[in-house]
């Protein structure tokens, strides 16, 4: 544009104009009265509108100054978004809506509107999401809105709409769900027509309405063939209706027992039945070999990648990266208490399907990495259990997530490098969704690499330190005006000059500084140095940015005097403890909060952490999402300092809590136990799911913290060595890790591998249980070795007397304590292939499997080199003399 305008001028006569007007029109489109026009008289036609004072004014809601209550418009200067949810006005829809072209998304669920639905709303082709749910809309359902086709959400339940059912509405085949509750659809459903227009939707489109829900309507009679009843594409919902409610479905009244109870066969299938049914399905099924339909996945031949609970049910499906291609079948909705379903990195397509909604007792969903569609299901929001769901790098699309705002348990969202288009509702989402069990709201990598146009906000938003960064989005493209904070603060610093910009403040000052008082002078250099700070550390900022948007994190940059003065100068009343690489403070920042901030030792030539070796730290520990690791919250940089700062958990780490007794009473046995299987779980991610894979090295007492509530939080990545996906074994040239602790392959020929941490994980088991240090020179000689001694006992069938005596168990955690000592001898197997994974430990601590189910070998022999006299044991030290022993509390808050 600015080479356009240069040469204008070096034209003349009509050129000029010529280039003045294509330039003219170049420029976007601001206003579009016609539209202002059409919103303010529906305004003056609603009865309550109090809440729409701000709808005014001659350049509509698109102008360049306008900011219309919850509307919103796209680059070109047309309403895009209606968002009058819950916004207590009433009234009708006025036919000239329609006229509103690039309209994609209309919510006024939960208002008092009223009167009929306009022919019109038809016309508006561009809709992704129409609500009109929980109104009093009334009269017929236009046939007009069939022309809707990318409409991806409709909902017009809890309203008085009448008439026979709607069946022109079945062409909308990018909906999942067709809701219809608590209105007044009377007559007959004619069940057998509509499974002939989804099935032919099915064939064209490849995809069709899945679910056809008309509870609480007049509906009174349902014609059907039999074979209708045989049918899993389409589900029918139809309790509360006078056909459901005549009387008590026979056992010979399948119609009523399928549309009524939803049990559409004779018997529920058989769990062996659904899952062969669905292999059936799949391509490329060869790692399914033993699923067949003459067994039962929980019988004495285990299914391949299925575990089963106690009880005989299927509670564990794993399947990521088998190669696998086809649909989910909705029957897996029927596998009740399934906790775990891993599906990533296959071909699986078509629809996500509604049924998995019924999976109750669902913790961890992983989708991602597949061709799946469509949008994610309504039904979603009855997943109370989920705490970890990943749909990224799939074609899902319609971005409307409102049905998993309410999951209570819900951590770790992933969503990226989808299809998810339109306008985000950042308000919406910060207000909704407030608090730290939200923990996936405002992760770097939730959103980027989508479709996204346009942010919805407002100027106290861009103070949230939860930040949804957009990169990748449609929303960061292009160099974003100078004063477009919303840009600045939603896309990362490589699509914006944070430098540049600082650079013009930076002009502009000095020019005030040249004409100025003296007084004004020197004030202004303050000002000019302090601006300069800030854009010195913007530009390390951006740099650093730049390394961690390569890996998809997003931790929180803090400036250097905001860590001091939450320290008092870094005072030693505030420091919890020094290690191997720096000093941990507990910190009080300005907004209140707690946090523990890990000064890292100068960097020099001889000795330090060096950047790259921060680099990964930051970037590692970051990555890692678990409730049951420490979270690390941002960093630090000045100079050749460098810091990181964790989250600060209340109550010490385990070594001095319960090692050292300080606070012994609190670890009572459930407290204990929980503690066991959170650091299981914790592993357990480690090693299956965080990416890559990563091995600690350093499982003990001292990096294992507390919280309120006793959790468990597994501290120190600083010395996690992370491997690839193919590798199970590396050759170390430097041992690191804590007396004690070390497996016996590691500590003696550098041998590493997730072993290592199961061998830890058993010792520090056998300190939880016994209360003791697994090194305890002041004890018989045959105790000293806390898993020498357990072995012992073990032989003398004595492994009761392993438990702490300060501990007064009844029968049920005397049985319980000694299950979790079994399961840790088997983790102090000698060769480490013989050491079960911490899959199976969970599995195992859990109750869903046996340890006499895992091969074991009576005895192990420890080697000595294990019991070397160093907290960090090098490669030399099996060689030598032992170093000298550091503190024993090291590291305690974020490590």
């Amino acid at each position: 544009m600015t080479e356009l305008v240069h040469a204008s001028l070096g034209l003349r006569g009509n050129c000029r104009w010529r280039c003045l007007l294509l330039l003219f029109m170049a420029l976007p489109v601001w206003a579009t009265p016609e539209e202002g026009t059409i919103l303010l008289n529906w305004k003056g036609q609603m009865s309550n509108g109090g809440k729409l004072t701000n709808w005014a004014g001659s350049s509509g809601p698109c102008g360049r100054n306008s900011s219309w209550f919850q509307v919103s418009c796209d680059g070109a200067g047309y309403v895009q978004r209606i968002d009058l949810g819950n916004s207590e006005l009433s009234g009708p829809l006025v036919p000239e809506l329609g006229q509103l072209s690039h309209l994609e998304f209309l919510s006024v669920y939960n208002n008092s509107f009223n009167g009929e639905i306009p022919q019109e709303l038809g016309d508006l082709t561009a809709l992704n999401v129409l609500d009109l749910s929980a109104n009093q809309f009334s009269g017929l359902i236009p046939a007009s809105l069939s022309k809707l086709t990318n409409l991806g959400n409709l909902k017009l339940k809890s309203n008085k709409f009448m008439g026979s059912f709607p069946a022109s509405l079945l062409q909308l085949y990018n909906v999942s769900e067709l809701n219809l509750d608590s209105n007044h659809i009377s007559g007959a459903l004619n069940v057998t027509r509509i499974l002939k227009l989804t099935d032919a939707a099915a064939t064209l489109y490849g995809q069709s309405i899945g679910i056809v829900s008309l509870m609480n309507n007049s509906v009174t009679d349902v014609d059907y063939q039999p074979d209708d009843l045989l049918n899993t594409r389409t589900v029918f919902k139809l309790q509360g209706n006078p056909y459901c409610n005549a009387s008590v479905p026979e056992l010979y009244d399948d119609g009523r027992r399928c549309f009524c109870l939803q049990n559409c066969s004779i018997t529920t299938p058989q769990q062996g039945t659904i899952l062969y049914n669905w292999k059936k399905t799949l391509s490329n099924n060869d790692t399914l070999s033993n699923w067949n339909d003459m067994a039962d996945p929980c019988e004495s031949n285990p299914w391949f990648h299925v575990l089963c609970n106690t009880n005989g049910y299927v509670q564990r499906i794993d399947l990521g990266s088998s190669n696998l291609s086809g649909p989910l079948v909705p029957e897996l909705g029927l596998l009740s208490q399934l906790e775990t379903l891993t599906l990533y990195n296959n071909s699986l397509n078509g629809f996500i399907p509604e049924a998995l909604g019924n999976l109750s007792a669902l913790t961890f969903l992983d989708l991602s990495d597949n061709d799946l569609s469509g949008s994610i299901p309504d039904s979603f929001d009855k997943l109370t259990n989920l705490t970890f769901l990943k749909l990224s790098n799939n074609n899902l699309s319609n971005f409307y997530l409102d049905s998993l705002m309410g999951l209570p348990k819900l951590t770790d969202l992933q969503i990226q490098s989808n299809n998810f288009s339109g306008v985000l509702n950042y308000t919406h989402w910060r207000y909704t969704i407030q608090g730290a069990k939200y923990e996936w709201f405002g992760i770097y990598s939730t959103l980027v690499n989508n479709s996204i146009t346009d942010v919805i906000y407002q100027s106290n938003d861009l103070l949230s330190s939860r930040v949804v960064v957009l990169e990748g989005n449609p929303y960061c493209v292009g160099s974003p005006d100078l004063y477009d904070n919303g840009r600045r603060f939603f896309c990362p610093p490589m699509t914006v000059s944070i430098t540049s910009i600082h650079g013009k403040r930076l002009a502009i000052i000095i020019g005030t500084v040249s004409s100025a008082l003296t007084l004004v002078l020197a004030i202004s250099l303050v000002a000019m140095f302090k601006i300069r700070a800030k854009r010195t550390f913007r530009k390390l900022e951006v740099e650093y940015r730049q390394k961690f948007a390569e890996f998809e994190v997003n931790p929180e940059p803090f400036l250097y005097n905001d860590l001091r003065l939450a320290t008092h100068d870094f005072n030693e009343s505030t420091k919890l403890g020094q290690g191997s690489f720096g000093t941990v403070y507990k910190g009080t920042l300005s907004t209140g909060n707690q946090v523990a901030i890990k000064k890292l030792k100068p960097i020099t030539a001889a000795h330090g952490i060096e950047v790259d070796d921060f680099l990964n730290e930051v970037v590692f520990i970051t990555k890692m999402k678990h409730r049951n690791l420490v979270d690390l919250k941002g960093y630090c940089m000045r100079g050749k300092e460098r810091m990181l700062v964790y989250e600060y958990v209340e109550n010490m780490d385990l070594e001095q809590s319960l090692l050292l007794g300080k606070n012994k009473e609190a670890m009572t046995w459930p407290v204990r136990f929980n503690i066991c299987l959170g650091v299981a779980q914790g592993l357990h991610y480690l090693h299956t799911y965080a990416q890559p894979r990563v091995i600690h090295r350093d499982i003990k007492a001292s990096n294992i913290l507390l919280n309120i509530n006793y959790a468990p939080k597994i501290a120190d990545f600083g010395l996690a060595l992370l491997f690839p996906d193919e590798k199970t074994h590396i050759s170390t040239a430097t041992v690191a890790g804590t007396r004690g602790y070390l497996a016996p392959e590691y500590a003696s020929y550098g041998e590493l591998s997730e072993k290592a941490d199961v061998y830890s994980f058993g010792v520090l088991c056998l300190e939880i249980v016994s209360g003791r240090k697994n090194i305890d020179q002041t004890r018989p000689a045959d105790q000293v070795y806390l898993p020498s001694w357990a072995w012992k006992l073990d032989e003398e069938r004595k492994l009761k007397d392993l438990v702490d005596p300060s501990l007064h168990l009844h029968a049920d955690e005397v049985k319980q304590a000694l299950r979790v000592i079994n399961i840790t001898l088997r983790c102090l197997q000698q060769i480490p292939d013989r050491r079960p994974s911490m899959s199976f430990v969970q599995t195992m601590l859990q109750g869903d499997l046996e340890p006499n189910e895992i091969v074991f070998t009576p005895r192990a022999m420890v080697d000595s080199s294990i019991l070397e006299d160093s907290s960090v044991i090098e490669e030399s030290a099996l060689l030598s003399g032992p170093p000298s022993e550091s503190t024993p509390s090291a590291e305690s808050n974020g490590r």
